[in-house]
Order: C-alpha cells, then structure tokens, then sequence
C-alpha cells in the first residue's frame, strides 16, 4: 500500500524492497516466487470523488511506475482489480462520462494509445516469464488473465 505522501513525493523505495526495481539483476527462484502476486493499493484519496487515474498525482505516480518498472505486469496479481491505474495512468485520450448517480465510466479510449501499452507490458511479462522457466502453457494463462480483465472492462 503506497500513502498519499509516497505518491506526492513518487517514492517507491518500499516496493521495491520487496520487489526488484531490476528483475535482470535478480535470481530466477526469486523472481519465480513473486510472480503473480503484487496488486497496487493508493491510499489516501478516499474522500475524493475521482478515480485514482483521474487525479494528477496518482497518475503520474502510476505512470512514471509503468516507466521505471516495464516488468509490472509479471508481478501483477491478474485477477485483482488494481490493473486500471496502470493501464488508465499512461492514456492521454480518455474520455470519463460521469451518469447521474456520479457513477464514472470510461467511454473512448484511442486504440492507437492504447494497443503500443498493452503490446509492451505483455511482451516485458512474457519475456520474465520465459527468463524464469514459466511454461508456455502457464504464460498463455497469464495471457488470457489479463485479456479476459480488458475483455470484461477495466474499472475506472
């Protein structure tokens, strides 16, 4: 979980205590037993009404995250729902309609954008994957897990 003042100050020393800034540099046994098992907690923005890539400083914490870390997705927990900061966080052409119960949803993103992202984190996911002895069949999984989360609609 990152606090209000780690993102205002983009600090992410704590993550990468626990995971590596550099996944290169590190053992394969290592890595192997972090694989899947990061989801991303912002802390501190509750009472405001936005969503966390709506709000300046979460998304360029996000962003400048994605930037520094490529390999995210490799450590991501697929199956969580803290997979839209870091997809939303790198869009310039989102367009959020807000309905009359102040629900928010996304309703364009540019594919032109958003493709380039996606092709990018799976192809650094991949790649761990393949470093670290992850089976095809098991990387095809991975594959579908963050399809099928893209497939049903990030949440805003």
């Amino acid at each position: 979980m990152f606090s209000k003042q780690e993102v205002e100050s983009q600090s992410y020393g704590r993550l990468f205590q626990l995971y590596p800034a550099k996944p290169e540099l590190v053992p394969v046994g290592s890595l192997r037993s972090r694989m899947g098992k990061l989801a991303i907690v912002i802390d501190g923005y509750k009472d405001d009404p936005r969503s966390l890539w709506e709000i300046s400083e979460t998304r360029s914490f996000m962003k400048r995250l994605c930037e520094i870390w490529p390999s995210w997705l490799y450590f991501h927990l697929l199956h969580s729902n803290s997979m839209s900061p870091f997809i939303f966080s790198r869009l310039n052409s989102l367009s959020v309609h807000i309905d009359s119960q102040n629900q928010r949803s996304v309703t364009y993103v540019s594919s032109k954008e958003l493709l380039p992202i996606l092709t990018g984190d799976l192809q650094h996911m991949t790649a761990l994957c393949r470093r670290t002895g992850v089976s095809k069949a098991a990387i095809n999984q991975r594959i579908a897990a963050f399809n099928a989360q893209l497939k049903n609609g990030l949440r805003p």
